[in-house]
Order: C-alpha cells, then sequence, then structure tokens
C-alpha cells in the first residue's frame, strides 16, 4: 500500500524496538523486554512501555547501537524494508495502527496537505496521537517503519538522567569518524 507517513527505525523508541528484537535473535537475549508489544490500558498500541520508563534500558540500547550496529536490522521480521507497523488483527476493524513516537519521520506532500487542514484537531489532540493513531484509524491512512533508516532519540523525560550518559557516546563516535563534534 502506499504510505502517508514514514518513521525512521528509531533506537530508543518502543516500538521499532520491538520490531528490532524480532528480527535478531542477538537483540532479544540481551533486552527480552523489548519482545512484548504494549497494549496498555486504554488499548492504545505502542503507547508507553518498559522502554519508554527505564533510562538503564534505553541507555543500553544505545550502547548496543553504538557498539553492534549489525544487530539493529535494515529489514523487518518477515524481510521488509517498510514495516508496517502495529497489530495486523486489528487493521481494518476501525482500530488504527497504534501510537508511534514522532521523532524522525517523513511524509507525502498529499497527505501533509490534509494533516495541515485539520491543525486544530492536532493541537487539541497533541501532533503524536493525531498523527499516527487518529490518522490510521480515521483516516484509513498507513505507516511504516522504514527500517534501513536508523536515527537515535536520545531519551524521554521519564529515562532521565540515565539515558542522557548515551550523548558523550555518540560524540565520541563521531569524533572517531572524523567528524568535528557537535
Amino acid at each position: 500500500p502506499e504510505m502517508s507517513l514514514v518513521h525512521a527505525n528509531i533506537i530508543n523508541n518502543g516500538v521499532a524496538a520491538y520490531y528490532q528484537a524480532q528480527s535478531n535473535q542477538q537483540l532479544r537475549a540481551r533486552l527480552p523486554e523489548l519482545t512484548a508489544y504494549r497494549y496498555d490500558r486504554d488499548l492504545t498500541w505502542g503507547r508507553g512501555g518498559p522502554l519508554s520508563v527505564n533510562g538503564s534500558m534505553a541507555l543500553e540500547l544505545h550502547k548496543l547501537f553504538l557498539q553492534k550496529p549489525e544487530l539493529f536490522s535494515t529489514r523487518g521480521p518477515l524481510g521488509e524494508a517498510c514495516i508496517v507497523y502495529g497489530p495486523a488483527a486489528a487493521r481494518g476493524v476501525g482500530r488504527g495502527q497504534g501510537r508511534f513516537s514522532v521523532n524522525f519521520f517523513g511524509v507525502r506532500w498529499a497527505a501533509w496537505q490534509g494533516i495541515a487542514s485539520a491543525t486544530g484537531m492536532m493541537r487539541f489532540l497533541g501532533d503524536e496521537r493525531y498523527l499516527t493513531e487518529v490518522a490510521t484509524m480515521n483516516f484509513a491512512a498507513t505507516e511504516c517503519i522504514y527500517a534501513p533508516l536508523h536515527v537515535a532519540h536520545l531519551s524521554f523525560s521519564q529515562q532521565l538522567p540515565v539515558a542522557d550518559e548515551a550523548l558523550p557516546l555518540y560524540e565520541d563516535a563521531l569524533t572517531a569518524m572524523g567528524g568535528a563534534g557537535f
């Protein structure tokens, strides 16, 4: 299907981490908590989860990404480059794909024009909820995670201050690659 919104394969994103763990046995063995797809009390797939509140787990994920990037697949569990996230059983029954943290994404211009026309609703609901939950449930939009594009998201507020210990590790990696730093 044609995608309306395409998310990067975010390091330190619960939904992306779930698919990473599905695609790699070593990652699954190292951080088994990532294998549970989040289904919380308000029935929103992808919202919350163990990674979003655990700075130590986030830091471990960042360290693994920097030390062993090969653990972070460029393909989904079924070999796909664009992973249509969310529980397959929920699609087509008015439930949508669930929530995905909007850390880094691309959108088709035609889809963006439709999104922009509803800025009042987006302000009321919040960008993340509107762009992922509402769009996939009410507007028949399909979204995916583009597996080959890895982007690191340093931390969520509940992961502070531990997850932020990864920042100097990224700075060191950039310096080692010949970069000038930030």
